[in-house]
């Protein structure tokens, strides 16, 4: 899969493997997780708090959604 991301002369693609390993490498080790399932979200003023299917919580600012259909 490619992402296409269009400026105001130029059209760039990245494939999507390639941008999340690079976002990946620009954070501290743990910062993303894969495969979890949420079973709730609190709001906590500007944050927010995950829980879960496993029992554990996390706070975050920024929560990013991707769904995979197989």
């Amino acid at each position: 899969m490619f992402l296409c991301y269009s400026g105001a002369r130029e059209v760039r693609c990245i494939g999507r493997n390639l941008l999340l390993e690079a976002l990946a490498n620009e954070l501290p080790s743990g910062t993303i997780r894969y495969m979890s399932k949420v079973v709730a979200i609190e709001e906590s003023g500007f944050y927010k708090i995950l829980h879960l299917v496993d029992g554990t919580t996390i706070k975050t600012k920024v929560i990013k959604q991707t769904t995979t259909y197989v």
